[in-house]
């Protein structure tokens, strides 16, 4: 629902309204989406607990070769 919001102001800034078919989106789009709110560093933190078996965010900075 979070990432509905954004897209839904998208389309009214262009001047549409919405319909259903521009929320059917596939999971693989939907994760794009997100990602690319992320700053680089919170995708490499990411990407890193991705290779985790368990998550913590310690974890997952140290993982990553972060401080925070």
């Amino acid at each position: 629902m979070d990432s509905a919001v954004p897209r839904f102001l998208e389309i009214r800034r262009a001047g549409r309204t919405p319909a259903p078919a521009d929320f059917n989106h596939t999971f693989p789009a939907l994760l794009a989406r997100t990602l690319s709110d992320l700053t680089g560093d919170e995708r490499h933190v990411l990407r890193s607990a991705s290779l985790l078996n368990t998550f913590g965010l310690d974890l997952a900075t140290r993982a990553a070769g972060l401080a925070h």
